[in-house]
């Protein structure tokens, strides 16, 4: 998968500052509805938005755990229909590497009444890029999710050409 970006707070640590590193993997979506909506979730107590998805579990692949993550994220069963990239996140604080494997997906079946915004891609990039993040981690979050967000509104206009 092609590498969008590389996120850090500082320098980009050597090789041998990420041999005591923790490995994270981690599949989001693009969760697209029957309208080209893009599914967000906003986290109050830090102020941000985010794309559904999150860590693997152990011994599950990047297909598995995306739809358990976009089930439970958004209530949503979702049929992948691309890939976007891959984005890497160098977390000093918590001498945490990770690897977030970006896909398309679509909405398969009903919408669940899941606390969860539908908004275009071009709201979605308009809210995280005035989103201010009280925390830590979700500078990082942001970070990622325009990176996915810019290559799969990239996509869709290339598709729809």
């Amino acid at each position: 998968m092609e590498l969008l970006k590389e996120v850090s707070d500082g320098l980009i640590p050597s090789k041998k500052i990420l041999e005591d590193f923790k490995d994270r993997k981690a599949a989001r979506a693009v969760l697209l509805d029957d309208k080209n909506r893009v599914a967000l979730i906003f986290i109050p107590e830090h102020n941000h938005h985010k794309l559904p998805g999150g860590g693997l579990k152990e011994g599950e692949t990047l297909q598995e755990g995306l739809h358990r993550k976009l089930l439970e994220d958004t209530g949503c069963k979702a049929d992948v229909i691309g890939e976007i990239g891959m984005v890497v996140e160098y977390r000093h604080e918590y001498k945490l590497n990770q690897c977030s494997y970006g896909f398309m997906a679509r909405v398969s079946g009903e919408k669940n009444g899941q606390s969860i915004k539908w908004v275009s891609i071009n709201e979605a990039l308009e809210l995280l890029e005035k989103d201010s993040p009280s925390n830590y981690e979700g500078g990082f979050i942001v970070k990622r999710e325009l990176g996915f967000l810019r290559r799969a509104r990239r996509i869709l206009q290339m598709s729809s050409a």
